[in-house]
């Protein structure tokens, strides 16, 4: 009876220490996107702003 009771916890142990690891897998995954998003979103910016500077210089020195 014990011996069921040790191994069933083992198993639930294990099973905790899975999610775990899923969890911190996912968390990390999510991270990762999340620095994704912000970089593409930097270089979005920065794309718009040279583009900006660009035209106004194109305006400038058009007649």
């Amino acid at each position: 009876m014990l011996e069921e009771f040790q191994s069933c916890s083992k198993g639930r142990a294990m099973t905790q220490m899975h999610q775990k690891q899923k969890q911190e897998k996912m968390n990390s995954q999510d991270e990762k996107e999340k620095r994704r998003q912000e970089r593409l979103a930097q270089q979005l910016r920065q794309n718009l702003k040279r583009r900006k500077e660009q035209s106004r210089k194109r305006a400038q020195t058009e007649p």
